[in-house]
């Protein structure tokens, strides 16, 4: 073992750290994934790989990580997840090098400051009981950062610059607003479903590259004009708030493929929907649309015209109090004027 530098012991029975690990002290990597282990005391064998550099402890039973963890200088990725951990020791902020922090799906309360991790990447802490996040102002490599299912009311200090952050996943918590995006102009993918949020953030409009906005489930009543600034958004679902209407900016979105508004408050549907040309699916199911009155022809001209600058992706259909009954072969007509027979399997839909 003298020159052995990954251990991958995964999928075991070990209910115990393995007692060998001090003879391949020059381990940088070690996998113990999935198996029993549910302790790991002071004076284990991890404290003889000074010079490990990834450790994945995921799907185990662990309760504590001991305080002498801050041996691991060399540490750069920690995974944790899936396991029981109730708190962290302080002492863990001796880990000057850690990139990557999976501490998801245990049943943690609160950690300790982060002040101590300016090289911090990917930060996981999905699913625990947290209900405060300490100030992430030094963390400007952050790239994920994921704290989804928790209890937090509050988003926490963000650094000026985030530079690098793509990812933020903050649903599932008690959010009543979210602030600090203003430095997030890499920001591709902010999920906030599930809060408290009565409005889209007006700082997402620095992430001028975002791709996917997911806020349902939230509080929402309007949608400003001033947002619709996102270029490249592939992805839009703010279903399930209390939107009572689309502004007409929604045309500036002209890569939008997923649009979600079902569950909302709206009652029509603006022209500049058709600007959408890349749209292939769109939803808005269970809202109060006036399709009983003269809206009906306004609304299925509108789809109409959707459905020919798609070249005949969303599919024509029957409109009756705010539900879709697509037939079973429809007539579409293509951008030359022309009749064609397609098949439902051969379209996306649109649900209303």
């Amino acid at each position: 073992f003298a020159s052995l530098t990954s251990l991958v012991a995964a999928v075991n029975c070990f209910s115990k750290l393995p007692p060998e690990l001090p003879l391949v002290t020059t381990l940088t990597e070690l996998d113990l994934s999935e198996n029993q282990i549910s302790d790991v005391p002071n004076g284990s064998p991890l404290t003889a790989l000074e010079q490990l550099k990834v450790l994945r402890l995921t799907l185990n039973q662990i309760s504590n990580i001991p305080d002498d963890v801050s041996i691991l200088r060399e540490l750069r990725e920690l995974h944790v997840s899936s396991n029981r951990l109730l708190t962290l020791p302080t002492s863990i902020q001796a880990l000057a090098q850690l990139q990557v922090l999976d501490l998801s799906s245990n049943r943690l309360i609160e950690i300790p400051d982060f002040y101590s991790f300016p090289e911090l990447r990917r930060v996981y802490l999905s699913f625990n009981r947290l209900t405060f996040l300490p100030s992430m102002v030094r963390q400007s490599a952050l790239e994920d950062l994921d704290i989804e299912g928790n209890q937090i009311s509050t988003m926490p200090i963000m650094a000026k610059e985030h530079p690098h952050l793509r990812n933020l996943n903050v649903a599932g918590n008690r959010l009543g607003y979210i602030e600090g995006l203003s430095g997030c102009t890499s920001l591709a993918s902010l999920n906030a479903s599930g809060n408290r949020l009565e409005e889209v953030p007006p700082e997402s409009v620095y992430a001028t590259g975002l791709v996917s906005l997911v806020m349902a489930g939230n509080r929402i009543k309007r949608l400003s004009p001033s947002l619709f600034v996102w270029a490249s958004l592939k992805t839009l679902d703010l279903s399930n708030n209390v939107i009572d209407g689309i502004p007409p900016e929604v045309g500036f979105l002209t890569s939008m493929m997923n649009l979600n508004l079902s569950g909302n408050q709206i009652t029509t549907l603006p022209n500049e929907l058709i600007d959408c040309k890349k749209l292939t699916r769109a939803d808005m199911e269970h809202n109060p649309l006036d399709l009983e009155t003269a809206t009906v022809a306004a609304t299925q001209n509108k789809l109409g015209k959707l459905c020919q600058l798609n070249g005949g992706l969303l599919r024509p259909a029957r409109i009756s109090k705010n539900h879709f009954e697509p037939d079973e072969q429809d007539q579409t007509i293509d951008e030359s004027g022309g009749d064609q027979s397609v098949s439902n399997n051969d379209r996306s839909s649109l649900i209303i």
